[in-house]
């Protein structure tokens, strides 16, 4: 079931730009999702320590909702940093976060068909990341009638730490609770995450990716429900 919420990418986007880190200014290309044609580029700089993240998406009509999210292309994932919209094919936004940082972990930079359906992505591109592939589990989350409504994303955020996402299908404004029980999906919650809103939801949690992944343990996110998994 989760590979249906897969956009079909080719492995094209790894790769393109350069590479890189500190106060240097890293581009790399932006890539139709279906084509993978360019039709922009992405530049990241180094700002008084935060990162100013540059999109240019003049070959692509429409553009909307920049955004850089975690995992590739290829992963359906929420937003983590929403950048500012564009205005004549061009966003310029100021992230509170090193440019280091940035490029600690795999993560993405996404483009949308519109601002009310940011999970349509049609444009993206890989940040460079020379590190290991990331441990991940994911929740397939399903709701009344056990249709499929969503992910959740588990990923290692150090050690004792792990980074959780979410992201249902049907884009509402929340908010929604979430968290993590233990058991079935009435057990007892053990660890409460940042309300969903617009659909989407990004915590880390002080425990490690094994512990919750170890069969045990559910996402519950709003009216819907999913074991973690590997």
């Amino acid at each position: 079931m989760r590979w249906l919420a897969l956009v079909v990418l080719a492995f094209a986007f790894s790769g393109c730009g350069g590479g890189g880190s500190g106060s240097d200014a890293i581009e790399v290309e932006l890539r139709d999702v279906r084509s993978f044609e360019p039709v922009g580029t992405v530049t990241l700089e180094e700002r008084d320590g935060g990162t100013r993240v540059e999109v240019s998406a003049t070959g692509l009509q429409g553009a909307s909702s920049p955004a850089i999210r975690g995992g590739f292309c290829a992963e359906l994932r929420p937003r983590e940093h929403k950048l500012t919209e564009f205005e004549n094919g061009r966003s310029v936004t100021d992230v509170d976060v090193p440019l280091d940082d940035l490029l600690a972990r795999q993560s993405k930079v996404t483009v949308s068909r519109g601002e009310d359906t940011p999970h349509r992505v049609v444009a993206c591109t890989e940040l460079p990341f020379e590190g290991e592939e990331p441990e991940v589990a994911i929740a397939d989350l399903v709701g009344p009638g056990m249709a499929d409504k969503g992910l959740g994303w588990f990923e290692r955020a150090g050690p004792e730490r792990t980074r959780v996402g979410i992201l249902l299908y049907d884009v509402v404004p929340g908010p929604q609770p979430a968290a993590i029980v233990r058991g079935g999906c009435r057990g007892q919650a053990v660890h409460e995450l940042t309300e969903i809103r617009d659909s989407e939801s990004v915590t880390v949690v002080d425990a490690p990716l094994d512990e919750l992944a170890d069969g045990n343990y559910r996402l519950v996110a709003g009216t819907t429900c999913g074991p973690i998994a590997r």
